[in-house]
């Protein structure tokens, strides 16, 4: 099974979202377009697609957790990813 995950990120005030799956990343202006952009270069690598999960985390607060607890979940994800 593939797995994309789509966080977004802020450069200066602009926002993006960036599709993660494996080493490979994409870049996009919206989630969609940043998986189109993954799904097109796993296509061109001979990646079988076959069963995909999507993981969109959009970072905010809900019931389980607090903004504190997201803005360092985002951190982390971000040193993560470098």
């Amino acid at each position: 099974m593939t797995t994309i995950t789509i966080v977004p990120e802020f450069a200066g005030k602009t926002l993006t979202y960036k599709a993660i799956c494996g080493n490979q990343e994409t870049s996009g202006l919206t989630p969609g377009q940043a998986l189109d952009l993954m799904e097109t270069s796993l296509t061109a690598e001979g990646e079988n697609m076959g069963e995909t999960l999507v993981i969109l985390q959009r970072f905010r607060p809900d019931n389980l957790f607090s903004k504190q607890q997201q803005e360092r979940l985002q951190e982390l994800m971000e040193e993560f990813h470098q």
